[in-house]
């Protein structure tokens, strides 16, 4: 209602031509469109100016209605505002008819039509199609170099105009099918610019979610080639050292050989030593037991 108050104080105390353009997308609450046909029908919309708004009104329009020689109180300068936002008002709606809420509005608030003119729009020609998709399109990047195998060194006029091509054929093949669709089963399936529109964005977004999804897998390829390109080149220093090293381990390897003998018959010898040891070992408590019963026997004579 806010939009509306501004739209009228503009054209009924400024008296410039002003367009009110209205889809049946922003009908939040049928009350929108109760306004709009109090507009159609009368001008005004009751109840919408407030007192502060009538001062405003007032004020704004005693110097236009002076110098028309009109007679200036209450009632002539609210007539010459509504009579301003008749000759300065229009209003653009702009409806689908697809669905049943499009014939209970037309019912609801009759000087949606009788009040109106109405223009049908239908079939877009190919120029129209194609110079919409054109406007959508003209940001688009298109890689022309061929490099990816898909563009096949093309410039970016002929993959753009391929696109377009596209977008069109597509459009229009649904138009075609909705007609047989309606010739054989006799039920209506809209095909409304507003389609082609939603065609249009819809290639755009999955554009440019594919785009996306392709360049991010592009950078774990990259990440991962450059991973194995780091590891064959340190795999290649360290056969590089590894061969360099060999002379060393073989030497190495030969002296511990060398010194393994050297233990081995450190072994032996010990093995025959402990041998000898253990066997003096025995004989020396074979001497010491006889001394002991030589000494026991000793003992008792002596006494």
């Amino acid at each position: 209602r806010e939009d509306l108050k501004r739209v009228l104080k503009k054209a009924g105390l400024e008296g410039r031509d002003t367009v009110f353009l209205f889809s049946d997308t922003q009908i939040v609450q049928e009350g929108f469109l109760e306004d709009l046909n109090n507009i159609l029908n009368a001008g005004e919309v009751p109840n919408l100016l407030g007192p502060d708004d009538l001062e405003q009104i007032s004020a704004g329009v005693r110097t236009a209605m002076a110098a028309a020689g009109m007679t200036i109180n209450k009632m002539t300068i609210y007539s010459y505002f509504v009579n301003r936002v008749r000759s300065c008002l229009h209003l653009v709606l702009c409806f689908s008819p697809v669905g049943e809420a499009f014939r209970q509005r037309l019912r609801m608030f009759p000087s949606l039509v009788n009040c109106t003119t109405i223009d049908w729009f239908s079939e877009w020609p190919v120029e129209a199609l194609t110079s919409v998709a054109r406007s959508f399109c003209a940001d688009l990047e298109l890689d022309s170099s061929g490099a990816n195998g898909g563009a096949g060194g093309r410039s970016r006029d002929d993959l753009l105009n391929g696109v377009l091509a596209a977008c069109v054929h597509i459009h229009q093949s649904v138009e075609a099918k909705s007609k047989q669709y309606y010739a054989e089963l006799r039920r209506y399936n809209y095909v409304t610019p507003t389609s082609y529109l939603e065609l249009l964005n819809t290639f755009l977004r999955l554009l440019a979610e594919k785009r996306s999804e392709v360049s991010a897998a592009k950078k774990r390829l990259e990440g991962g080639l450059d991973k194995l390109t780091s590891t064959a080149a340190q795999v290649e220093v360290m056969q590089h050292e590894l061969q360099e090293l060999q002379p060393v381990l073989a030497a190495t390897a030969k002296e511990v050989e060398d010194m393994m003998h050297v233990i081995t018959h450190d072994k032996e010898e010990a093995a025959e030593t402990k041998k000898i040891v253990e066997q003096q070992e025995r004989e020396a408590n074979e001497q010491a037991a006889a001394a002991k019963a030589i000494a026991a026997c000793r003992i008792p004579q002596e006494v």
